[in-house]
């Protein structure tokens, strides 16, 4: 199992992310495998629109079983005339950020978080693969290295993210295609946490990981799992453990830090992205996918529609 070279983990989207952020590239949609319990589907009405729109909750890794999308959200894909991600998935889109992703302080990763966090992060890359070395992630900046470090299986697996795998179907369709935010806010974001909150995000990805094996217990898969259950208090649950776990100890005002920058704030920025599109074009259907996390907590994005004016209604069937 060989991991497909720097270029192709630093292209990575912000889509990758931390295990809790999971419900936070193609690939033909699995007919054949078990679609969801329920979907993570909202209609959107009101305010104006003279058709429904709808938000959609993803998982960002890519299954059979996450792929065959519930029937009502088919419904709602195939509808649609413009489908929004969390950021582009377009391949030049892609290059273009490339930059945004590797290194400016003149350090190495492995430089900047020391010997000690360093040996940690080696080890966990053997663990995926007895051949993966820290050193070709020095060119990376340490918020992407966490994000990156839980989905490495998957990734070198060469598996397709359901993020992925809905935008290459709308290209396909003909349909319009947009991004609810940009992987420039998000890295500004990121840069303005400082280096010390992206230090305390790796080690407590690494602390969960571990707390994770030693509890027997494969996050990603548990994340998948509580994915196909469209139950949106185990997925609420789930997102709470790592923030939870994270916000412990003495970092514990950088883990509220995080979780602020994570969800908290981004929820309500794509919201308003989000918002700007209905009103802009009342007459499209949108559909609007993003990580699960963000529909699960009160500052959750049907919840920042729903202030603006519009109706949000889940549909479970």
């Amino acid at each position: 199992m060989k991991i497909r070279g720097m270029a192709g983990l630093a292209a990575l989207s912000f889509v990758w992310m931390l295990p809790m952020a999971a419900f936070l590239t193609g690939s033909a949609l699995c007919e054949e495998a078990k679609h969801p319990e329920k979907p993570l589907l909202w209609k959107i009405e009101g305010n104006g629109l003279a058709k429904p729109s709808y938000l959609f909750g993803t998982i960002h890794i890519g299954t059979p079983e996450v792929l065959n999308l519930h029937p009502a959200a088919k419904t709602a894909f195939d509808s649609a005339d413009v489908v929004y991600t969390e950021v582009s998935m377009d391949e030049e889109a892609r290059k273009v950020d490339l930059p945004l992703l590797l290194r400016k302080d003149g350090k190495t990763l492995s430089e900047s978080i020391g010997k000690e966090l360093s040996a940690r992060f080696e080890e966990e890359l053997k663990l995926v693969d007895p051949d993966l070395e820290a050193e070709r992630f020095d060119p990376l900046v340490t918020w992407m290295t966490a994000i990156v470090l839980p989905t490495l299986p998957d990734l070198m697996d060469g598996n397709s993210s359901l993020d992925q795998t809905l935008w290459e179907r709308a290209v396909a369709a003909g349909k319009k295609t947009g991004a609810l935010e940009t992987l420039a806010g998000n890295a500004a974001m990121f840069e303005e946490m400082g280096e010390k909150a992206q230090i305390v995000m790796l080690s407590a990805t690494m602390d969960f990981m571990e707390k994770c094996r030693d509890e027997k217990e494969d996050p990603m898969e548990r994340m998948g799992d509580v994915y196909q259950t469209g139950d949106m208090e185990l997925i609420r649950k789930e997102t709470e453990k790592f923030f939870l776990f994270m916000e412990q100890g003495e970092n514990g005002a950088t883990g509220k830090l995080v979780r602020k920058g994570l969800l908290d704030g981004r929820n309500v920025k794509m919201a308003a992205v989000a918002a700007s599109h209905l009103k802009e074009e009342p007459n499209a259907i949108h559909f609007f996918a993003a990580g699960a996390a963000h529909f699960a907590t009160e500052t959750g994005i049907g919840d920042q529609l729903q202030k603006a004016g519009y109706t949000v209604t889940r549909i479970t069937e």
